[in-house]
């Protein structure tokens, strides 16, 4: 799901309610983070930005990270090889479907939940699905040569 303009305003929005200055830079790094479609490690975004020819420094993209999962903007998944990875999050409830081969990210936004008996009132959820993408089980059913 592609990040609108308004959501990417909204993000930089709640960055500044939170005391952040919200830098050209920064939000060229939140555009940036929001449009990859993938979980990435802060090397990996740096080294994506700095591909894009965004001139941002390590140091920046780890505060970053670490203000947008604050905010709830942002999660962290460890991975099969024990690397912390992060998901952009829109600023709407959703969640995730991510494939644990290439790294791509969709987000699902129809979710209907019951809570099992009848006395329990919920107030949140989380919930998200690892598996493999079109893209990927396709090329796995691919004999090599």
């Amino acid at each position: 799901m592609a990040t609108t303009e308004e959501e990417v305003q909204e993000v930089c929005a709640r960055l500044r309610s939170a005391g952040m200055r919200v830098t050209d830079q920064r939000r060229r790094l939140v555009e940036l983070f929001a449009s990859l479609g993938r979980w990435c490690t802060p090397q990996e975004l740096h080294a994506e930005a700095e591909r894009t020819g965004q001139q941002a420094g390590l140091a920046t993209v780890y505060r970053l990270i670490e203000a947008l999962t604050a905010l709830g903007l942002c999660r962290s998944f460890v991975h099969g090889d024990r690397a912390l990875r992060y998901v952009f999050c829109p600023p709407y409830h959703h969640h995730h479907l991510i494939c644990l081969d290439c790294g791509r990210v969709a987000d699902v936004t129809d979710c209907h939940l019951d809570a099992p008996g009848g006395d329990f009132e919920i107030k949140d959820h989380a919930v998200d699905f690892f598996g493999q993408c079109g893209g990927c089980s396709v090329a796995a059913q691919r004999p090599s040569t």
